[in-house]
């Protein structure tokens, strides 16, 4: 839902307050705050380990020039200041009406649709999928002639799940990895029995990050690809802020594909999967250290 926050100053109390407009589990946090000269600055505190988008409108506002102050920007970790709104007497401060809209991840990254994944059993293993339906997942991988442990399909950071913004659906799923990729796009990971990551973690393709032993859970592991899209997020109508999408898989039996159902793939990891995302520098020191 819209937080909503609706700030009285009084002079008299007035005294560099801090006023803080999100509760503690929310992922962004809104506050405001006086400078010396009793302009009021706005800031948004990030405590995620991915970018989030934000839009802030303040509005109602009195003790300015203006009447209303739209902003939406991405932010990353950390706190950073948004705007200052500046007063015009030096007998009121600028007050207002705030809401704000925080959503994981960049507004319409710049996809590349050949990107290649692994698959998230070691190298050898077999592995079928079927698509998952009503779900926000777009494929369930079989790990029933795997083993025990779910590999990371593609390098990122872990994003905190424990946090919440405007798109959870009441509290976090305990059993779920979020992977943030340099292109902005996110996979999940869900319906497993362990984590053996952190939020935070930067994770490498074909890392261990969750074992599934199917003694608790079916051995099967679902798997998605989404973005968050601008499109959604401006319409207030849409449900999901995500687009999904459906990745390009490397087999060792059928090549680079788009998987489908009931069909039996060889997982495998090829120097392309390895260096697809490296700098021109990184793979210079790659090709160096290769045959040592």
């Amino acid at each position: 839902m819209r937080k909503f926050f609706l700030l009285f100053i009084s002079l008299l109390v007035f005294s560099f307050a801090t006023f803080s407009l999100a509760p503690p589990t929310q992922a962004v946090e809104v506050r405001m705050e006086y400078d010396q000269s009793g302009n009021l600055m706005v800031f948004a505190n990030n405590k995620d380990f991915c970018d989030y988008y934000l839009s802030v409108i303040l509005s109602e506002i009195t003790g300015s020039d203006i009447s209303t102050h739209p902003y939406s920007t991405t932010i990353n970790k950390g706190e950073r200041k948004l705007f200052t709104i500046k007063k015009v007497s030096n007998f009121t401060y600028p007050t207002g009406r705030v809401s704000y809209m925080a959503y994981r991840g960049r507004v319409n990254p710049k996809i590349n649709p050949d990107f290649v994944y692994s698959f998230p059993v070691k190298p050898g293993d077999s592995i079928r999928v079927s698509p998952v339906e009503n779900a926000d997942f777009t494929l369930a991988f079989d790990l029933s002639f795997a083993g025990d442990t779910i590999y990371a399909c593609r390098e990122g950071r872990i994003c905190d799940d424990k946090l919440t913004d405007q798109t959870s659906k009441g509290s976090a799923v305990s059993t779920r990895i979020i992977v943030n990729h340099k292109d902005g796009t996110f996979s999940e990971y869900s319906q497993f029995e362990k984590s053996l990551v952190y939020p935070g973690e930067y994770v490498e393709l074909g890392q261990p990050i969750a074992i599934n032993t199917g003694k608790t859970l079916p051995k099967k592991i679902a798997f998605a690809v989404y973005y968050l899209d601008k499109n959604k997020v401006q319409n207030r109508e849409t449900g999901s802020k995500y687009s999904h999408i459906v990745p390009v898989f490397h087999t060792l039996n059928a090549g680079d594909i788009k998987l489908e159902a009931n069909t039996t793939y060889i997982g495998d990891v090829n120097e392309h999967l390895i260096t697809q995302e490296m700098s021109e520098k990184e793979k210079k020191k790659y090709e160096k250290n290769k045959g040592k």
